[in-house]
């Protein structure tokens, strides 16, 4: 039985979250980048809200959650804690045609990419459709209001034009099962669980 606060079926995704302390570095990224676009031209992602999509899920049932919870956790017990940095701005697809803003990641990017193997393979019954692109590991800051406008290049021009101070580091040490619902004022996020990758203790 569906839990009563919930649905039968919502909308997921797993994810690695930012910790507080890189928000307000991250905050001051947005206020320059505001600076530096014409007023409107992108639908930005809320501070709190930007994270590192591991896997969207789309609609999946409630019913399902303890064994996909089952799942991930062995996954991610053989993934040791990650080493991440933000560094480095970029557009979606190019930057002569954006759609998506996005800050960059680096640091343990071998062992990211095999966590995100594994997680693609131990959700693919549950998720909607498969990924047939390569792993790029980013944080959305802003999705282009008008992808058409034929004066998007500026944006591009912008983007690449500005220089980036150090953002900050994090150890990753879990993954976040989170729910995603869609509503007239954009998406709002909420954790479901959260499963730790190997060597860290255990999280509710």
């Amino acid at each position: 039985m569906a839990a009563p606060d919930l649905p039968e079926q919502i909308r997921s995704f797993v994810a690695i979250r930012l910790p507080p302390e890189l928000l307000g570095p991250l905050e001051r990224l947005h206020h320059q980048l505001r600076a530096a676009l014409p007023e409107g031209v992108l639908r930005w992602t809320p501070i709190e809200q930007v994270h590192l999509t591991v896997k969207f899920l789309g609609r999946i049932e409630i019913r399902i959650l303890g064994d996909l919870e089952a799942a991930l956790r062995e996954v991610c017990g053989a993934c040791p804690p990650l080493e991440l940095r933000l560094e480095a701005l970029g557009c979606f697809p190019d930057f002569r045609t954006p759609r998506v803003v996005w800050l960059g990641v680096q640091g343990d990017l071998q062992p990211l990419e095999q966590l995100y193997h594994g997680v693609e393979l131990a959700t693919q019954r549950w998720s909607e459709a498969a990924v047939a692109r390569a792993f790029r590991p980013h944080l959305t800051l802003g999705r282009v209001r008008d992808p058409r406008s034929g004066g998007n290049r500026l944006i591009g021009e912008r983007i690449q034009g500005i220089s980036l101070p150090p953002l900050g580091e994090w150890r990753v040490e879990r993954l976040d099962l989170m729910r995603s619902e869609l509503s007239a004022n954009g998406a709002q996020h909420s954790l479901l669980f959260s499963v730790p990758l190997g060597g860290v203790a255990g999280t509710s």
